[in-house]
């Protein structure tokens, strides 16, 4: 008897999933509209600059720091977005914040998707549960920072790279590589993201050349997304700046005699105070260039006390989840948001659920790390691309491993559920092996 569509449609796992996607929507929509933090030049810092680059652009006056002149401080990709609200919406921060509601939301059904492809239904919907109520990605939409809208899209391109495993169209490339030129101007670590992609392509093609073929045209359209930001800043900032020139800033806070992992705002005040009698951007492109410099330089000359290094950033990257909290209290209006205590308590709920996490997926590493299969092969990667960046390149700056939770969340539902199902296969083996070595002594004995 054949099943009708309704019924195909609404299965159990579809109603969990909704009920997944119910729960993250509701918790990040009452998480904002109890605790929403308003950017505020008396408090200044990124979500004050992301709102004002945002009303500068919808306005039609460019992207302009707080003085009028030229800028690439922060890349341009979410400003951007929050211009294109601002103009069809007018000013509205609720607006902004609605977005990330309905993009952590989103996340939660990639994170479903993913899991399901990768391994099972199961493990999908128990990432999308576990996705769901994670402390940190609750916090974070309430806040006008990148880091929501950047999980979202790390987990956007890590969904449609899967579904297009096995596909031979260099169109699906193309498309890729636009992604994640955006993504890029979102945040600029994903610049490079087209080179674990080629090892995957090569993988499920079983050929290094159609891997090249598709990471090159990849690396190629991302390239095409981020020239015209960069020659915009040739042109206004008299240097062709790839992506900001924060990036700078936490190159050198990761390369200097006092590098301690988590970077430090010594170094860069150093090299601003060199060019504090210039304009505004020229002294941005000249400490652009001397951090630059004087970060490579350190690498060069020290490499015994970059290997140690390594070890601090990784370390700091991965160890805490708290990030979200230190930005309400400090980067808002409000003087604090919260108490210590409750700023304590929030803090501790989520790095212990991040940590519980973080062990669940570790302990599931023989039934999730693969580099035979294309899709693990893919999750592995991109967790190896993130400890690059921040454990060789730049500072291990925890709020930056956002766009990995969707990926730790996978691999704990896969620890969640396969780890049992492990233990009890082989309990039942060895009751088996068991019974059966009674079995011949007693045959032997008989």
């Amino acid at each position: 008897m054949k099943r009708s569509p309704l019924r195909l449609l609404f299965t159990r796992e579809t109603a969990l999933l909704c009920l997944a996607l119910a729960i993250a929507f509701a918790l990040r929509l009452g998480w904002m509209l109890a605790v929403d933090p308003q950017p505020s030049e008396f408090r200044v810092g990124d979500p004050y600059f992301y709102d004002l680059f945002g009303r500068s652009l919808a306005a039609g006056k460019g992207y302009l720091n707080m003085w009028g002149a030229p800028t690439a401080q922060w890349p341009p990709g979410y400003p951007l977005v929050l211009a294109a609200i601002y103009k069809l919406f007018g000013h509205s921060i609720a607006l902004a914040k609605l977005l990330n509601v309905a993009l952590g939301t989103a996340t939660c059904l990639l994170a479903y998707l993913i899991g399901k492809r990768v391994f099972s239904g199961a493990v999908g919907l128990t990432a999308a549960f576990a996705l769901a109520v994670f402390p940190s990605q609750v916090f974070w939409p309430t806040l006008l920072l990148s880091e929501t809208l950047a999980t979202f899209l790390v987990a956007l391109i890590a969904y449609i790279v899967l579904s297009t495993l096995g596909s031979r169209s260099w169109k699906k490339a193309v498309v890729i590589g636009a992604l994640i030129g955006f993504t890029s101007l979102v945040r600029g670590e994903t610049v490079l993201l087209a080179v674990p992609l080629a090892v995957v392509w090569a993988l499920a093609h079983r050929s290094w050349g159609a891997g090249l073929r598709y990471g090159g045209l990849t690396l190629v359209a991302t390239g095409l997304v981020i020239l015209p930001w960069v020659v915009r800043n040739w042109v206004v900032m008299d240097y062709p700046i790839l992506i900001s020139t924060g990036s700078a800033e936490n190159l050198i806070g990761g390369h200097w005699p006092g590098a301690d992992g988590l970077g430090s705002f010594v170094p860069i005040i150093q090299v601003t105070d060199m060019y504090k009698n210039l304009p505004s951007d020229q002294a941005e492109t000249a400490s652009y260039k001397e951090e630059t410099r004087r970060a490579i330089d350190f690498m060069v000359h020290n490499p015994g006390k970059e290997i140690p290094l390594v070890e601090k950033k990784l370390r700091a990257f991965y160890s805490t989840d708290d990030r979200p909290i230190l930005w309400t209290q400090k980067g808002t209006i409000n003087d604090p948001v919260f108490s210590d205590s409750t700023a304590n308590r929030l803090n501790a709920l989520a790095n212990t659920y991040y940590r519980v996490v973080f062990v669940l997926a570790a302990l599931g590493l023989p039934l999730w790390f693969s580099l035979r299969n294309p899709r693990k092969l893919l999750l592995v990667l991109l967790l190896l691309y993130y400890s690059f960046f921040f454990g060789f390149v730049f500072v291990g700056e925890p709020r930056l491993h956002s766009a990995l939770i969707p990926i730790f969340s996978i691999l704990a539902a896969v620890s969640l559920i396969g780890v049992p199902r492990a233990l009890y296969r082989f309990g039942r083996q060895s009751r088996t092996r068991a019974r059966a070595g009674t079995s011949r002594r007693r045959g032997v004995t008989s």
